[in-house]
């Protein structure tokens, strides 16, 4: 029977790992995941955040992730902290149609993803949102069941990595 076992779990082992060979190839896609730090160069402001936003799309489970990682413009809001019954649910995907509590300021990402904002020091809710459609979307919660936030410390400025992953497995 432990021989069995181990025949089972060696052959499972070779099989997942040949996945990602096709004729002796490793046909594993090298993603390049941006790293927000690396945009602390393009900072001019002295207390907030700074950040990239990201589309992610494709399967990124496992050692052969499938997908894309893509910078993207956008609109982003920065609330008071945010729980999720402040809010109308569209989707558990992320997407909300109001959300009721104070927006503390706004701002746009470029082209290349990027963005900054001046913000006291505080804890705030991001939301990214869809000017053509009336929606709002944002992904994730901290420990305290706030939606996806970010902390400003005084005279400081936070990096804050907004992730769009509607269209993402992981």
């Amino acid at each position: 029977m432990k021989k069995s076992v181990s025949l089972l779990i060696l052959i499972s082992t070779v099989l997942f790992f040949n996945s990602c060979l096709e004729g002796g190839q490793n046909t594993c896609q090298q993603l390049e995941i941006p790293d927000v730090r690396d945009e602390r160069v393009n900072v001019t402001i002295d207390e907030g955040v700074f950040g990239l936003a990201l589309y992610w799309q494709g399967d990124f489970r496992g050692i052969c992730a499938q997908g894309s990682i893509t910078k993207v413009p956008t609109r982003l809001h920065f609330y008071e902290p945010t729980q999720q019954n402040q809010t109308t649910i569209l989707s558990l995907e992320g997407f909300y149609s109001e959300i009721r509590t104070e927006r503390i300021g706004s701002t746009n990402s470029n082209q290349d993803g990027f963005f900054e904002i001046e913000l006291e020091p505080g804890t705030y809710s991001v939301f990214a949102e869809d000017t053509d459609e009336g929606i709002f979307y944002s992904f994730g919660m901290d420990d305290t069941g706030f939606i996806n936030t970010v902390v400003v410390h005084p005279d400081s400025v936070s990096a804050f990595q907004f992730n769009f992953v509607f269209e993402a497995i992981f």
